[in-house]
């Protein structure tokens, strides 16, 4: 059984099929910019309104009521839905204003991102085994990070001059260029002499870059 029509549903079914022929949307996508403006139609209905009538603050009100029910990140897709929905009105010659163009998005909370156990560590660390050159490479890079905490980034652009491992110290140039020391684990130390004299020069050959990475 199909669900009962609602007002401006056949602008909607028109605008969805456009969108799924121009601009490649998943069909997930498509039936929920379907739901989210089949939602907003059936409540500017109850309002004695339809989509001729929206203007940025009856938008703002039903945002704000939707706000109450569901999450910022559904919110978030709601007005996104509108926007695209109202920005294709405009271009289509149907309206000459987009009311949710200017209207912010909720702010979305920020996760931080997921870290590794130290099993989990553990485990990587242990998975460059071997003596062949490029296992000890990876020994080393994989100890380094650990040791000194740093980013992929900071890792890859570490030069041999950088490392001193007669003081036991790193020299690391972090986001912005800000140089900073820091101390390097006896592990960390003991993996990156196994490389520098069994591996590295014959990944190298004679490169004379002078970083530690291949």
């Amino acid at each position: 059984m199909s669900a009962p029509e609602y007002p401006g549903a056949q602008e909607v079914r028109t605008y969805l099929a456009q969108m799924a022929y121009e601009a490649d949307l998943r069909p997930l996508t498509l039936e929920n910019y379907g739901r989210d403006l089949r939602a907003f139609a059936v409540w500017l209905a109850g309002q004695q309104k339809n989509f001729d009538g929206v203007d940025r603050r009856l938008l703002e009100s039903y945002l704000r009521e939707l706000g109450q029910m569901i999450a910022p990140s559904s919110l978030a897709r709601h007005l996104s839905s509108l926007r695209g929905f109202f920005q294709w009105r405009v271009l289509e010659n149907i309206s000459t204003i987009n009311p949710a163009e200017d209207i912010d998005g909720p702010k979305l909370p920020r996760h931080l991102p997921g870290v590794l156990s130290v099993e989990e560590v553990e485990m990587l660390i242990g998975s460059a085994v071997g003596d062949e050159p490029w296992q000890l490479r990876d020994r080393a890079m994989l100890e380094t990070a650990y040791s000194c905490g740093l980013r992929v980034s900071e890792l890859v652009g570490l030069r041999r001059r950088d490392v001193q491992l007669e003081s036991e110290l790193v020299r690391v140039l972090g986001k912005g260029g800000k140089e900073r020391w820091v101390p390097l684990g006896e592990r960390a130390q003991d993996a990156i002499k196994a490389y520098l004299y069994n591996g590295r020069l014959v990944i190298r050959g004679k490169d004379k870059d002078g970083k530690i990475r291949p």
